[in-house]
């Protein structure tokens, strides 16, 4: 595995460039370098190693039709990251199945190969119609588009295999296998009520995933929005991901998005976006213990990564987002989902209605609302915990807090506590990236020793009890400035450094997971991304 590792890096390393001319959702023909009269093409700067995080630049070309213009978006990612495709889905593979055993694993595959047989007859019956569902038919013909220039140089320019449908499913619907593997596995549903407070404590700081907040300094004078991650040390194969499309369809409110991501997949995960429809975007995860809400999840329905990637074209508003990302909802990957409307704040001003849109998801319930009332006092937070009160019963988190669980409570988590106490000394981007790195916690009242991860960036490796490779990951910011640039501050690897000193993590304790491809250690420092001239 070693050896792979170190062929596939040598194979991905610098700038490349390719360009691809598709006609009627078929590649055409491909070559190396820009060719601006070609369908599509970008280029990828594969700096994981020296940076911590790849930069992919990508366009096409309005001369095309749009659903061809998708299909070569997707074929120039997928020809340009191949290696780091095929490592990062060895990688994160066994994060979800490595626990199931054949029959079960064949059950999960067979509920993808539905629900991706009714989104296609969902896109054959509308993709014509304008609207929604149009943009529908162009992410999926992005997603046909990535595994088929994955494919084409699969095993001949690069040292990889092939990758079926399933497999792509694997990455893109990453954050939706959270539920759908219990779905349809039962014995691998947790009801965290039955649990010690402990235990149920910890099972929640690994099931969620996330910390962020957006910020208004107390004149007004900034707002920030920012996100960190939280998940399996394994994901950190890190691409920024910048795209330009040139679609001729009415209903096209953003024609670029620039979003964290991860090699092989077409949305965030984490989630932070930035769109020129002067929307943005970050989330956090929920999760639920009800068993009950697992029977409502269908594979007729759409995964999050497809319905939230269409909201962020067809959307012009906060509420318009939220109507989008309701359509077909599954109910996985459940999330609090923050929109921040750009546009509508104005340095020195008052906050107006609909700057900061608030909506939550779990099977059969997406509430949402316009919050900016809320943010105007200072800082809006997001810490895994359900805000709406009839999300938080229904996902069995009210019954949590009435246990005892600390970081069951919205108002009383650990989290929530740091937030509301430093959210004052924000004062700048600097200041901002501070607090979602911040990880005091042998020191901190609000978290306490050994128990790394109630603070606002985790650091599951350093847990007192049952450490292990998880927690916070990365982070990345922008503010009123720089959003209309679709330009972020981004760091890749937990946080290190700070009020205790942390470490920098390093793989050497954790050789049995799978990190192929990965740094050996985490010592990066924030880097500035913006969109390539193309």
């Amino acid at each position: 595995m070693v050896a792979l590792a170190i062929s596939l890096v040598a194979a991905a390393a610098g700038m490349r460039s390719v360009s691809v001319e598709v006609k009627g959702g078929k590649i055409v023909s491909f070559a190396d370098g820009v060719n601006k009269s070609a369908t599509a093409w970008g280029t990828f700067a594969d700096d994981l190693n020296t940076t911590g995080w790849g930069q992919l630049n990508l366009r096409t070309n309005a001369a095309h039709e749009d659903a061809d213009q998708a299909f070569a978006a997707g074929a120039v990612e997928g020809m340009l990251t191949a290696p780091r495709i095929w490592e990062h889905f060895h990688n994160m593979f066994p994060s979800h199945f490595k626990s199931l055993n054949s029959s079960e694993l064949a059950a999960v595959r067979d509920f993808m190969t539905t629900q991706d047989a009714w989104t296609r007859e969902q896109i054959k019956s509308n993709g014509d119609t304008p609207g929604f569902w149009r943009q529908q038919r162009n992410v999926y013909a992005q997603f046909d588009g990535l595994r088929a220039g994955y494919n084409a140089v699969a095993e001949t320019k690069y040292p990889v295999g092939n990758l079926d449908v399933f497999d792509f499913q694997v990455l893109n619907s990453d954050g939706d296998f959270f539920q759908v593997v219990p779905a349809v596995v039962k014995r691998k549903r947790v009801d965290l009520r039955t649990l010690p407070v402990e235990e149920a404590e910890l099972q929640l700081h690994k099931m969620g995933h996330c910390s962020a907040i957006i910020k208004v300094t107390g004149n007004f004078s900034d707002m920030f929005m920012g996100h960190s991650s939280w998940y399996t040390y394994a994901a950190t194969n890190r691409i920024f991901k910048h795209y330009h499309f040139a679609f001729n369809a009415d209903e096209v409110a953003a024609q670029r998005v620039s979003f964290s991501s991860y090699p092989g997949y077409l949305s965030s995960l984490d989630d932070f976006y930035m769109m020129d429809s002067g929307l943005g975007m970050v989330q956090t995860s929920i999760g639920f213990n009800d068993h009950s809400l697992y029977d409502l999840i269908t594979p007729n329905s759409l995964m999050a990564w497809q319905r939230i990637r269409v909201a962020h074209v067809v959307a012009k508003t906060g509420e318009e987002w939220w109507q989008a990302a309701k359509t077909a909802f599954s109910g996985t990957y459940s999330n609090t989902y923050m929109v921040v409307d750009w546009k509508l704040f104005t340095p020195g001003q008052a906050i107006v209605p609909n700057t900061l849109w608030v909506s939550e998801e779990i099977p059969g319930q997406f509430p949402g609302a316009d919050v900016s009332d809320v943010l105007a006092f200072g800082y809006w937070p997001s810490y895994n915990v359900p805000y709406f009160p009839q999300v938080h019963k229904a996902s069995g988190f009210a019954d949590l807090a009435a246990m005892g669980v600390p970081s069951a409570s919205f108002q009383t988590a650990p989290r929530a506590k740091i937030f509301r106490r430093d959210e004052g000394k924000v004062v700048d981007l600097d200041s901002y990236k501070n607090i979602l790195r911040y990880n005091a916690f042998e020191t901190d009242p609000y978290a306490g020793p050994g128990l790394s991860c109630n603070a606002i960036c985790c650091r599951g490796d350093l847990l007192g009890k049952g450490p292990s490779a998880f927690g916070c990951f990365d982070t990345k910011v922008t503010h009123a400035a720089w959003a209309k640039d679709l330009r972020a501050s981004i760091v890749n690897g937990p946080t290190r450094g700070g009020d205790d000193d942390l470490p920098a993590f390093n793989w050497g304790k954790y050789g049995d997971i799978e990190h192929v491809g990965l740094p050996e250690t985490y010592d990066f420092d924030f880097i500035t991304t913006e969109p390539a001239q193309l």
